[in-house]
């Protein structure tokens, strides 16, 4: 009578839309589709988009058992991943694949061609088709329900280009995606904590010495799958690269976080390269890092802080995260609170009673 549902064992309750969702591991759209044919009120429009939506899912994993077998008998790939460090149980955990160097591989196969070509998988060169995916380890991306929706690829070879990402489609874009994510999703739920990295194989060298609450991000945008992270854990561990690039993407990864992460950094070296030479990697607060550590000036480190508290909702986080940045900053939390609320229209937090 009341339309809703309620497990009393794991604690996950919602109403018909969401116990579809969770029952058939299929989407908010989905479910809704699902719904409307059980009412005889079925969307023309509608349905054509989630049958496309699941030719791609469907095509989208025959690529990838395509890529896993091919792996398994490829010796230059087996030969690659063996001199990363990498085993063949963390190779199976995480799916990895390969794209032989064949242009055809896949544009002659029996995959649906015209499927591909949307997913990006296989482009237009003059009269033929060509792979988009040649030499390289392949590994994929999946949503929270575990299909499989992009892949990004590493070239076992010299190329300039190192890493090739799917093209956004209808399922997948890069900025809402995280790397071993659903791979690693009950280490993530059981140590209530999560290391983001930058780099594919950080997470898999990270998982390979016992770190396995790890993902990796892409993009600098928006990412829909961090809102579900962030859901599962009370403390985020943003792992930097050693270098500039690294610097700046913990401040980028840090605004988008609505709690305040701690960073961990290894100068100089990448969080793979640390790992595998046992290196000191020290830890701190996520103020100290950006005033004392990341080059940044202090007025460069100030407009970086405020940034990302203009993004924390919570209102006692966000009281720490401004005392913080005054005592580094020796600007009073007053005056800070001011710079702060007029952005997020939090209101005064230190008149609240």
């Amino acid at each position: 009578e009341l339309q809703i549902f309620k497990c009393f064992s794991c604690g996950r309750g919602g109403n018909s839309l969401k116990f579809l969702q969770e029952y058939l591991n299929i989407d908010f759209q989905e479910a809704l589709y699902e719904l409307s044919v059980l009412a005889g009120v079925e969307d023309a429009n509608m349905s054509s988009k989630i049958v496309s939506k699941r030719q791609y899912y469907q095509v989208l994993q025959m690529v990838l058992q395509t890529y896993q077998k091919t792996l398994l008998k490829d010796k230059s790939a087996i030969d690659f991943l063996r001199k990363r460090g990498i085993t063949k149980e963390t190779a199976m955990h995480f799916q990895l694949g390969f794209a032989p160097f064949d242009y055809k591989f896949l544009s002659a196969s029996d995959i649906d061609k015209n499927i591909l070509g949307q997913l990006g998988l296989v482009n237009q060169k003059g009269s033929n088709l060509v792979d988009y995916y040649v030499n390289r380890i392949i590994f994929p991306y999946f949503d929270i329900s575990g299909r499989v929706i992009g892949f990004i690829g590493r070239t076992i070879a010299d190329d300039t280009v190192k890493y090739l990402i799917s093209r956004n489609s209808e399922v997948f874009h890069k900025n809402n995606v995280l790397f071993g994510f659903y791979n690693n999703m009950d280490f993530i739920h059981k140590h209530k904590s999560v290391n983001i990295v930058e780099g594919q194989f950080d997470v898999l060298s990270l998982y390979q010495s016992g770190v396995k609450n790890v993902v990796a991000m892409s993009g600098s945008g928006d990412n829909k799958q961090i809102e579900s992270l962030v859901k599962m854990v009370d403390e985020i561990k943003i792992f930097a690269d050693g270098d500039k690039a690294g610097i700046k993407n913990v401040y980028k990864v840090a605004k988008q976080l609505p709690i305040i992460p701690k960073v961990k950094y290894c100068e100089g070296y990448d969080p793979d390269e640390a790992i595998k030479n046992k290196l000191k990697v020290e830890e701190f607060g996520l103020v100290e890092f950006l005033f004392d550590y990341s080059g940044f000036t202090n007025i460069e480190a100030l407009k970086c802080c405020i940034e990302i508290a203009n993004n924390v909702t919570d209102r006692i986080l966000l009281s720490y995260l401004v005392r913080d940045i005054s005592l580094y900053s020796d600007i009073s939390e007053d005056q800070l609170m001011k710079m702060i609320t007029e952005k997020t229209g939090l209101g005064p937090l230190y008149q609240q009673k």
